[in-house]
């Protein structure tokens, strides 16, 4: 085998082991392998309808979304999807297809993000509800995954899920200043309320006084009582 042989057989090797994902062998289960080596959506279907529980976890592998995502056939994620009922917005591993610098638990969608191999299966994944405006544990968009997978990016796709973060972080942050806005319009009122309750209070304690020393001048008319009077005279 010459040089340029070794070189082609190597780089296809590497071409392989990339778009695949996994970096280390896993016995896959009879129902893991039927998924990632499906052809059609029949062979999803077929499972499907015969109540075979696909909610599994794996000891390694993958999920059978992840699964199917690898397999890179839009029919069989679009099967998954709408006929399996199980939850696409949650979390899976970063141990088994490893995504170098990020977190050991990351959102389906981000997995999907940065290993799918077409734009129809990561729009499918897009569409099935998942929360666009989620991070990862280091405080990362689906943009940082997406910006990774050389089949996504700079494709119209990203354009769509960026204008959706840009907005959804303009209508966050409106909705937080709307939210300050508000409580500080409460503590003013409460504020007014509480001073206005104050008042009310010393203007009772006022009537009170003078209606006691009313009650004082009255008790003694042939000689009235005189405050400054008594505040002179000594008890010596």
């Amino acid at each position: 085998m010459n040089k340029i042989s070794i070189v082609i057989a190597t780089a296809a090797c590497l071409v392989n082991t990339i778009a695949f994902g996994a970096v280390k062998e896993c016995s896959y289960s009879p129902l893991q392998q039927v998924i990632r080596t499906a052809r059609t959506e029949e062979d999803v279907m077929k499972l499907i309808n015969n109540n075979v529980n696909l909610n599994i976890r794996p000891k390694c592998g993958g999920n059978v979304y992840q699964l199917a995502i690898l397999r890179g056939n839009s029919s069989i994620v679009k099967a998954l999807i709408e006929n399996s009922k199980l939850p696409v917005d949650v979390f899976v591993s970063n141990t088994d297809y490893p995504i170098p610098g990020a977190p050991k638990e990351i959102p389906l969608a981000f997995f999907a993000a940065y290993h799918a191999p077409s734009v129809s299966i990561m729009q499918l994944i897009l569409n099935s509800g998942v929360d666009i405006m989620a991070t990862d544990a280091r405080g990362e968009t689906i943009l940082w995954y997406l910006n990774q997978n050389p089949v996504l990016l700079n494709t119209e796709l990203v354009d769509q899920v960026t204008e959706k973060l840009i907005m959804g972080a303009s209508a966050a942050a409106n909705a937080a200043e709307a939210k300050v806005s508000a409580e500080a319009k409460e503590e003013k009122k409460e504020s007014a309320k509480e001073e206005k309750g104050n008042q009310s209070k010393n203007k009772t304690s006022a009537q009170d006084n003078k209606e006691l020393l009313e009650k004082i001048i009255k008790s003694e008319p042939d000689e009235p009582f005189k405050p400054e009077a008594s505040l002179n005279q000594s008890d010596f």
